[in-house]
């Protein structure tokens, strides 16, 4: 089967298909004849070297060295969630050995759990030291606080260089209010761009402040996804 789809796959697919065998192999428990198959399997599909990276990505932790892989560069993308100040997304409700790891191949997401807390992927648990494969249409969910991280291509894209999301805030001295448009006007006192953080640089001086710091005009102040603009 391996030599006949060597000859019908495109590269991707095959990549695709040795990341989902090898999650397949790991929920049955990772048995060490079932690791020689894969690689035996890999091999004559012509994937020997994306293989070895493959499992090598998903075994590795987050400072794993990107000087391994056979091409220069990881198979998956990936970013990891965590609260030690060294994750790509910062969430709070982790304790600071926590973490979560996720990758992507196109459409198919895989999630590694390093936590001890409580994470489901469509409905099912996912225990510590465990990882799951799921597509982009659903969602992994974090228990605590009862937050959701959507497996949307939105939160694995911002390591390239694409244009990030970004709203301006509009704050009305008068009435006490504010309230946000996509597009930059004259009015505009705050710009927000979202990416695995958050960026908010002052346009003006305003009356609020950000994780302590106020937002006088030219402050930019690095936040995560959770913290508040408190104004006054």
């Amino acid at each position: 089967m391996a030599q006949k789809l060597s000859l019908q796959l495109s590269t991707d697919r095959k990549i695709m298909l040795g990341v989902q065998l090898y999650d397949l192999i790991s929920q049955a428990g990772l048995k060490q004849e079932q690791v020689v198959q894969f690689y035996s399997f890999m091999s004559q599909l012509g994937m020997a070297a994306q293989a070895i990276d493959i499992v090598y990505q998903l075994n590795a932790s987050e400072e794993s060295d990107p000087g391994v892989y056979q091409r220069g560069s990881s198979p998956l993308e990936s970013i990891s969630f965590g609260n030690n100040g060294q994750s790509d997304v910062m969430l709070k409700s982790l304790g600071a050995s926590d973490r979560l790891l996720a990758f992507r191949y196109h459409d198919l997401i895989l999630l590694k759990n390093y936590s001890s807390q409580s994470v489901s992927v469509r409905s099912r648990p996912l225990a510590r030291g465990g990882f799951c494969a799921f597509i982009q249409a659903n969602a992994f969910w974090w228990a605590i606080r009862c937050s959701v991280i959507r497996s949307s291509r939105n939160i694995l894209t911002p390591r390239k260089n694409v244009s990030l999301p970004q709203i301006f805030i509009r704050v009305n001295r008068d009435s006490d209010e504010s309230n946000w448009s996509g597009a930059r006007s004259r009015e505009a006192a705050l710009e927000v761009t979202f990416g695995l953080k958050v960026k908010v640089k002052a346009l003006k001086d305003v009356d609020a402040e950000l994780n302590g710091t106020r937002l006088r005009a030219g402050t930019l102040v690095e936040a995560t996804l959770q913290d508040r603009i408190v104004f006054s």
